[in-house]
């Protein structure tokens, strides 16, 4: 009986969602996430959502929002080799024309 209640505590332990580092940005608005190492593979759940590239430097990605949601994103080195991280990217609407006055 242990066991099977082990078993159940690991399983829904590892279903449970993993939070990524947060990082918040505004449609038309651009935001940097500085990385140690290069970044050679990017996979995020709705890509539709940002533009990645990099900053010009090299040492980090630039993000542009592109439009408001939210999706996970992972960067970092070839699978295997190297330093990856998740982050939970939301996008927040662009800042209404006025609103710097």
């Amino acid at each position: 009986m242990r066991r099977a209640w082990l078993l159940v505590l690991l399983l829904s332990a590892s279903a449970q969602a993993v939070d990524g580092f947060p990082f918040k940005v505004r449609v038309g608005e651009k935001g940097v996430i500085t990385m140690p190492t290069p970044n050679v593979m990017t996979l995020c759940d709705d890509p539709s959502l940002i533009s990645i590239g990099e900053t010009e430097d090299g040492k980090g990605l630039e993000l542009t929002g592109l439009k408001a949601g939210k999706t996970q994103c992972s960067f970092g080195a070839e699978p295997g080799k190297g330093f990856r991280s998740l982050w939970d990217i939301e996008v927040t609407p662009a800042a209404p024309p006025d609103a710097g006055r």
